[in-house]
């Protein structure tokens, strides 16, 4: 197939699919309270047709931009599966008859999660075509929308659900929105330097070659490991009946060490971080 006309068609899949999300949220309106109603459409609403919509129409197909297309699908296809699975893992945890087994719902996120990883090269080449050579700047961008998405799809199943809503619990989600905001801005500060020349520069934390900070990480690591562990060995004991007022002491223990333990191990863990950062060259006018 002629590539102008397989962008055509992809624009117009990415434009049904947007419409038959609002014509199905227009139908949950009915059924639903007002206040709900916006807890529901608010997020469907970013994630479905106004975020996918912008990236993908207007930045996309004005500017005939292969990386914005793929961003508004992206954004579309993990924002809107995200929070279609969040959704009903918290709904089938609330009526599951017996909440010391409300764990087990969350086990679901995990065949998701394989089954997205597995079909991200399929998934890729559908949007971009086969012949797109892969651009890490095009996976950076992409990826900070992943993360934006998921900031988006965390926080509204739990709103969605809840027995009780008021103004007061908007104050919850202004994080999560300042957070979503930031990866978007990042996400398109990479997708508009996808054709501009750069390079790779090391990036490391402010104490990468110290030996003493390394030391102290990899213990407060392993302590971190141990009370996770002990923690949970503990849980699954007061789950299955075998609980006590020793497990209720053990938990609350390690559960405060975590505490205490996890700010400071992250400290040193953002100080003592390797990696690489993308410095980009500004193409000349002549060359643009």
């Amino acid at each position: 197939m002629d590539e102008g006309k397989r962008r055509d068609k992809l624009d117009d899949a990415l434009l049904f699919i947007m419409g038959s999300v609002g014509i199905l949220f227009g139908i949950v309106q009915l059924y639903v309270g007002s206040l709900t109603v916006l807890v529901i459409v608010i997020p469907v609403a970013l994630l479905g047709w106004i975020l996918p919509f912008y990236f993908g129409y207007i930045r996309g197909a004005m500017r005939d931009s292969m990386a914005d297309r793929y961003r508004a699908w992206v954004v579309l296809v993990v924002g809107l599966g995200l929070y279609a699975v969040i959704l009903n893992e918290e709904e089938i945890t609330r009526s599951l008859p017996d909440q010391r087994f409300g764990f087990i719902p969350a086990f679901a996120l995990l065949p998701a999660m394989l089954l997205a990883r597995k079909y991200q090269p399929r998934f890729r080449r559908f949007v971009l075509g086969p012949g797109f050579q892969k651009n890490p700047i095009v996976s950076e961008s992409a990826m900070n929308l992943v993360w934006a998405a998921v900031t988006i799809s965390f926080p509204a199943p739990l709103l969605a659900i809840a027995t009780f809503l008021n103004i007061w619990d908007v104050p919850f989600v202004i994080p999560f929105a300042l957070v979503a905001i930031f990866f978007i801005r990042r996400s398109n500060f990479f997708a508009d330097r996808v054709s501009w020349e750069y390079t790779q520069v090391p990036k490391n934390g402010r104490l990468y070659a110290r030996i003493y900070p390394k030391r102290a990480y990899r213990v407060l690591k392993a302590i971190l490991l141990l009370c996770l562990g002990s923690a949970t060995v503990s849980t699954a004991l007061s789950v299955i009946g075998h609980g006590s007022v020793l497990l209720s002491q053990i938990f609350s223990f390690t559960l405060g060490l975590i505490v205490l333990l996890a700010p400071p191990a992250w400290i040193l863990r953002f100080l003592l971080r390797t990696g690489r950062r993308f410095v980009f060259t500004e193409p000349t006018s002549s060359e643009s």
